[in-house]
């Protein structure tokens, strides 16, 4: 990557989905809130809205990242008993976020506790958290 940094898409590397997914689900208030706001509250928190705004609007919309809950083929490596899961099924059921009216989003507050509680203890057993964007130096020593 340091010969060639322009095959990385760094707004993607910065900001990942999951990151950006675990901040919706700390900044947003339980109310209906136009995305305009959303953005503004991210920025606040350091984020750079513009490089990853359409991402956003895609978990606000319903889209969750990759891989969080397994569907489609991907399920069927899951045990029976792990699909059974009430807070499994629960995610399932709904999205964590609708939209009210066009760039408006409310949030579902128990979906939103549900995945929380996924989020962490997904996320217990790495050694990435969530609580900061990537860090990425090319060419430069990271110590």
């Amino acid at each position: 990557m340091p010969h060639f940094p322009q095959v990385l898409d760094l707004p993607r590397q910065q900001y990942s989905d999951y990151f950006l997914l675990s901040e919706l689900l700390r900044i947003f208030p339980e109310r209906p809130m136009p995305a305009t706001e959303v953005m503004e509250l991210l920025e606040r928190r350091g984020v750079n809205t513009q490089l990853c705004q359409d991402r956003v609007l895609a978990i606000l919309d319903g889209q969750l990242p990759n891989g969080l809950l397994p569907s489609g083929a991907a399920a069927i490596w899951l045990t029976e008993s792990s699909r059974q899961t009430p807070i499994f099924q629960a995610l399932t059921e709904a999205p964590p976020f609708s939209r009210v009216a066009h760039l408006v989003y409310r949030p579902n507050p128990l979906q939103c506790s549900l995945l929380r509680q996924y989020l962490n203890a997904v996320m217990a057993c790495t050694y990435q958290t969530l609580k900061e964007p990537y860090l990425v130096a090319l060419g430069l020593p990271i110590y």
